[in-house]
């Protein structure tokens, strides 16, 4: 993998064609996720066409064309899959339902540090998620509707 420059954990200065929209949070505190594997994740994914990343459930969000693809979750990765293939992916060795409020995600799988402990082991987690979350319909960003049938600070009807 090719040395892509990054400066310090959690920053993307230096690496080419990578923005993050991640900082502070609203309240003033920094970003509490796993840092370590933040950065391993931008050094596989940064430079893909179509990446961006998001703060999300109070911690980063990487995405493929709007669409989330995989996140961090206390130290562990969670990954977007096709549904259809749920407890297949279950069933795989590290890997255990990505449940919130109790509720769990069909579709979405975390990944336990075991399962990822090596940049190979990652990388082919990621890949799965990258072209899953992929094949799905961009999501166009920009001002979202409002409720009086206008859109963004122009009040334009669409």
């Amino acid at each position: 993998m090719p040395d892509l420059g990054v400066a310090s954990p959690g920053h993307t200065a230096g690496v080419p064609g990578c923005v993050s929209e991640i900082g502070d949070s609203p309240w003033g505190s920094p970003v509490t996720c796993d840092e370590a594997l933040v950065d391993r994740i931008r050094l596989i994914l940064c430079g893909r066409e179509g990446y961006s990343e998001r703060r999300m459930f109070g911690s980063v969000c990487f995405m493929v064309r709007g669409n989330m693809c995989a996140g961090t979750w206390k130290g562990s990765l969670i990954v977007r899959l096709d549904r259809k293939d749920h407890d297949a992916t279950l069933a795989e060795p590290h890997t255990g339902p990505a449940t919130m409020n109790g509720r769990t995600m069909r579709g979405w799988a975390l990944v336990e540090p075991a399962g990822i402990a090596s940049d190979d082991r990652l990388a082919a987690w990621l890949d799965r998620a990258w072209r899953f979350a992929g094949s799905l319909p961009a999501k166009v960003s920009g001002p979202k509707p409002r409720s009086d049938g206008t859109h963004g600070d122009t009040g334009e009807l669409r």
